[in-house]
């Protein structure tokens, strides 16, 4: 689940490979200063990143 609406954006441009990993992880530890919580939620991956 998303965090917020930002959140849930990459989460969709990631499944969707209009964003690579490596973006999004770029993104997630741009969002590191605020606080350990979000920043573990952010680098979950519970979602499949490559359409079948």
């Amino acid at each position: 689940m998303a965090i917020d609406q930002e959140h849930y954006l990459f989460l969709k441009g990631l499944i969707d490979g209009q964003i690579s990993e490596e973006q999004y992880d770029k993104w997630a530890h741009s969002r590191k200063h605020e606080g350990p919580e979000v920043f573990r939620q952010l680098l979950k991956r519970p979602y499949k990143t490559r359409k079948l």
